[in-house]
């Protein structure tokens, strides 16, 4: 465990939101389906930056069965219930690591590709994450960024707090979710921040205005 200073979410909002989210698992199906096609290593090394409470890890270790996958999260509120996914979903334990972006707790060129849900905005220094994460992957890894997508029009935000308490989802999820968007980036910004930081984008995917968009990237 590397020891952060991070402000951490409450344990109900941890709960509440793990739960809601295990009710869409097409999400995390499609981002490891993603991440299978990319990757061309027969037994690849894999950091889930941001990992939460996991369920994209999992789903990760299913889909790519020979694959090391790592999951990384500050907060250790989210890290205990990943522990508990895991173990529901029958794969033993996790390998679960408490850090930053900013300062991954792994050695240079070590892993052959990172993926990252919707974390970006909770980035205190993303220009700093994406060296460290230009760092630790092998020359010609890969990774995977499902971002929000700030110009997504606010009384879009609106319909969809709407439709989120349509479908049973607590308030403090709900809240959780959209209060991202107030920190989230353009494509166009993320694009650059990738240039900038010395990788080569290979896929992108999202219309400009819409909820989210995803860029492949590569070190070379």
């Amino acid at each position: 465990m590397v020891k952060v200073v991070s402000s951490d979410v409450d344990a109900r909002t941890a709960v509440d939101f793990n739960a809601y989210m295990k009710r869409h698992p097409g999400l995390y199906e499609e981002l490891a389906g993603c991440v299978h096609d990319h990757v061309t290593v027969a037994s690849p090394v894999l950091l889930d930056l941001g990992a939460g409470t996991g369920l994209l890890t999992v789903e990760l270790r299913r889909r790519i069965p020979t694959a090391t996958v790592l999951g990384l999260d500050p907060l250790r509120t989210m890290l205990r219930i990943a522990v508990e996914n895991s173990q529901e979903a029958s794969q033993g334990s996790l390998d679960l690591l408490q850090g930053i972006s900013e300062a991954l707790p792994l050695a240079s060129s070590c892993v052959d590709g990172v993926v990252t849900r919707f974390s970006l905005p909770y980035w205190k220094q993303p220009k700093t994450g994406f060296l460290e994460i230009h760092r630790v992957l092998k020359p010609g890894g890969i990774v995977v960024l499902q971002g929000l997508n700030k110009e997504y029009p606010r009384w879009k935000q609106a319909v969809l707090r709407v439709l989120m308490r349509m479908r049973a989802a607590p308030a403090n999820v709900i809240t959780y979710h959209l209060d991202a968007y107030k920190l989230a980036h353009t494509r166009q910004w993320v694009e650059d921040l990738f240039t900038e930081t010395g990788f080569h984008i290979i896929a992108t995917e999202g219309k400009p205005r819409d909820w989210q968009f995803l860029i492949v990237a590569q070190r070379p």
